[in-house]
């Protein structure tokens, strides 16, 4: 019975038979682009994060020269000012990964709706979400983003560190 459908279906042009594991393949090799796509996006916003971090700090730094040598002349080693503006870098990665993370957990909410509407048929995990974000990969998130500001602001609390007090005080620049 199948011979003489298989042979017309065959005869349709623009009609191709494909076995399930090739089907299955298609979609494997398509998630694995879309994998490396959002890997190289993630790259990406994590470079222009610890540029803007940098920057930010950079030009924190140049602009509090004179209250950095007050502190040097008070009898701040260039340790503790390092130490000042590393934890000011960390409040700023810390602040970044909470935005983060909650970006994420509402941006996943609002695209798991988006793709249960578009195939209410979709397989779903047990948890009855395709997108979710739990505790553990929010964390993650999160040291990753201290990380990388604290990398970020080390150059700038290099700077700050050595700063010359006296010539701070006068305006001299950072």
């Amino acid at each position: 019975r199948m011979g003489p459908f298989l042979d017309r279906a065959f005869e349709i042009p623009s009609m191709q038979a494909i076995t399930v594991s090739q089907f299955r393949g298609t979609i494997l090799d398509l998630l694995g682009t879309a994998r490396a796509l959002m890997l190289l996006g993630t790259a990406v916003a994590v470079i222009i994060a610890a540029l803007g971090v940098f920057n930010s700090v950079l030009v924190s730094v140049t602009e509090r020269r004179q209250e950095l040598g007050i502190y040097k002349v008070l009898g701040a080693s260039p340790s503790q000012v390092f130490a000042v503006v590393s934890a000011e870098t960390a409040l700023i990665g810390l602040i970044g990964g909470l935005a983060g993370a909650a970006l994420a957990a509402g941006g996943g909410a609002l695209s798991d709706g988006f793709v249960t509407r578009l195939f209410p048929y979709a397989p779903t995990p047990a948890s009855g979400h395709l997108i979710s974000i739990d505790a553990a990969h929010a964390a993650v998130g999160m040291a990753g983003a201290l990380a990388v500001s604290l990398l970020a602001g080390l150059i700038p609390a290099w700077r700050a560190s050595m700063l010359p007090a006296v010539r701070s005080l006068r305006g001299g620049r950072a």
